[in-house]
């Protein structure tokens, strides 16, 4: 059966890297983000990445600063489901968040 998996290890070590004084922005992904398996076209064995910088602004939604990916379709739907999430109780609104999605199917 193949799947996508949605591997953290890198995910976890760049938020850990440039918001590690935020844990609650990593447990929201971990808890929230979910990427259906053969929901886009990637080979076995590829790998495809998706990395963004965003800010969390005074209403708790995700502002996508910036992106590099290298699948417009991981991409969009990772903007898809970021723009749904709401974060409460948000100390510093200037704060700038660095993550890096990671897909393989295996």
């Amino acid at each position: 059966m193949k799947k996508v998996l949605f591997i953290t290890a890198s995910a976890l070590l760049a938020l850990n890297i440039y918001a590690k004084n935020h844990p609650s922005v990593q447990k929201k992904f971990e808890k929230e983000l979910k990427f259906e398996a053969n929901q886009f076209l990637i080979e076995k064995n590829q790998t495809e990445f998706v990395k963004i910088s965003f800010k969390i602004d005074e209403a708790g939604k995700v502002k996508i600063l910036e992106a590099n990916y290298s699948n417009e379709k991981l991409m969009k739907e990772t903007y898809k489901q970021l723009s749904i999430l709401r974060f409460e109780n948000q100390q510093n609104n200037d704060d700038v968040y660095y993550y890096n999605f990671t897909f393989k199917k295996l």
